[in-house]
């Protein structure tokens, strides 16, 4: 099946140039996905100077390879908030969470994007008894932060329930026609440039170097999922996949957006595409590079489709990589040791928290104030709220910096279309074989901090397990905090 996903394959795409000389800006924002593109809108509505660089094409990123859910639904849930925030603070995020959403389609009667945006309602519910005082429980949070919920609401769902609390007011629509139409307004308003990876930084001087360009802003934003290069909060945002199926139905019951209560849990929509209806179900979550077989995470998700629905057929499949903050909220704002902006830390909630983010740090760059801001703040420090996860995941980064070292396979026991590390007079190669046994081989060590990168099978592609950087079988870069490919290596270096 293609790595692309099913909202990719019915749109457009405009070509950008390169950035090839040098520049200078008001704002410069890095990384064209929903968050760097809402950012771009808002600033050129308020008549700001913006370039744009994005590493690879514009608008075919993370962005693209959601499920597409519009929710004030939080994974984390209100009370866990409320407890580690406060009531004010959980308020502000349902609040800033249901102005994205109206932020998204005020964007698209503006653009006019035609991208499905449909108003539908939202079902968060248990299979399960033990989970229902918890339903409970996040039902009065909801209703305390302002959020329309009611508790046993028929979910409408083929299979039995134990309870379900219903939301009011979510939404679904085609992420990537959307960001197709922000691009076509954008295209003639702004500069934008595609395959203009950053490369070097210079805080001081302000001045983002690519490979055959540079900008010099008065403002910088890194709207790239994880800040680039080495930013402490890497070590407080983890990288996580998603899987995400496209089954074909033998009938079609559903009219909403669903997630349930297991763990890993799952989230489910409809779609329709030609006169044919879909239904779109994620989950099977893991850690990224911590995963020995990707397959067994589809197989999983599969199990999950056909035993709760009347699938006649898997017609695709891809997934997707996001980041757990360490606290249960994004970090948006300046960063801790510069003026640059970021925005990080979203869990699997990015085009709401992309589209939050965008108007914060508008109004940052624009000297506004903005209500949402210090619930968000980047520079925010909860010890409470995220020592637990903060140790447990750079305990986890600490382990595999040591223990990868010592998992290696035997060059001859690497199969066609597979790859792994091997380790050869002490040096640690990153070595794939396709179906015509040709070798591809380089450094294992992740440019960015010198983890060991690790094999994912279903995509073809290595991965590093501390901080979500990704490579290409080719060792090329797909997706930071590093800057550069992995290094070339020749079969003579494996003697």
């Amino acid at each position: 099946m293609s790595i692309f996903s099913i909202w990719q394959e019915d749109t457009s795409h405009h070509d950008f140039p390169s950035l090839k000389e040098e520049i200078e800006t008001d704002v410069c924002i890095v990384g064209a996905g929903i968050t760097g593109l809402t950012c771009a809108f808002n600033l050129v509505e308020s008549g700001r100077k913006v370039v744009v660089l994005e590493a690879l094409q514009a608008g075919q990123g993370t962005s693209g390879f959601s499920s597409n859910h519009l929710n004030t639904q939080v994974d984390y849930s209100y009370q866990k908030i409320i407890r580690n925030f406060g009531n004010e603070a959980a308020r502000c995020v349902a609040d800033s969470r249901k102005a994205a959403i109206a932020n998204i389609e005020h964007n698209i009667q503006k653009t006019g994007a035609s991208c499905e945006f449909k108003r539908i309602p939202g079902y968060l519910y248990t299979e399960t008894e033990d989970k229902i005082d918890f339903l409970e429980q996040e039902e009065k949070a909801a209703k305390l932060v302002g959020l329309e919920v009611s508790m046993n609401e028929s979910p409408d769902l083929p299979f039995k329930v134990a309870a379900s609390l219903k939301f009011n007011d979510q939404a679904q629509f085609n992420s990537q026609k959307y960001l197709e139409g922000l691009l076509n307004y954008l295209a003639d308003k702004c500069e934008i440039y595609e395959h203009s990876r950053v490369v070097q930084f210079n805080h001081q001087q302000k001045r983002l170097v690519t490979e055959r360009g540079a900008v010099k802003a008065n403002h910088i934003f890194f709207a790239t999922h994880l800040p680039l290069f080495i930013n402490i909060h890497q070590t407080s945002s983890a990288p996580y996949r998603s899987y995400i199926q496209v089954a074909e139905l033998e009938s079609y019951p559903l009219d909403g957006l669903y997630w349930d209560l297991q763990d890993p849990y799952h989230y489910t929509r409809n779609y329709q595409e030609n006169g044919s209806k879909y239904l779109v179900v994620g989950g099977a979550d893991h850690k990224t590079g911590e995963n020995d077989d990707h397959h067994d995470h589809y197989k999983n998700l599969e199990s999950y489709v056909r035993t709760h629905f009347p699938v006649k057929n898997i017609v695709k499949q891809w997934s997707s990589q996001y980041y757990e903050p360490a606290d249960g909220l994004p970090y948006i704002g300046k960063t801790p040791f510069s003026d640059t902006y970021m925005a990080t830390g979203f869990s699997g909630d990015g085009l709401v928290y992309g589209t939050v983010a965008a108007s914060i740090v508008c109004d940052m760059i624009s000297g506004k104030e903005n209500s949402w801001h210090q619930v968000y703040n980047a520079r925010r420090f909860k010890p409470i709220a995220s020592a637990r996860n903060w140790v447990t995941e750079n305990v986890d980064v600490a382990r595999h910096f040591v223990l990868d070292r010592f998992k290696t396979s035997a060059l001859e026991k690497i199969e066609p279309g597979n790859g792994a590390i091997v380790s050869i007079k002490g040096k640690h190669y990153a070595v794939s074989k396709d179906e015509n046994q040709q070798l591809s081989i380089y450094s294992a060590t992740c440019p960015h901090l010198g983890c060991l990168v690790q094999w994912n099978p279903e995509e073809k592609s290595w991965d590093c397990p501390c901080h979500g950087s990704r490579f290409t079988s080719k060792g090329e870069l797909i997706v930071g905090p590093a800057t550069h490919d992995l290094k070339p290596h020749h079969p003579e270096d494996l003697e």
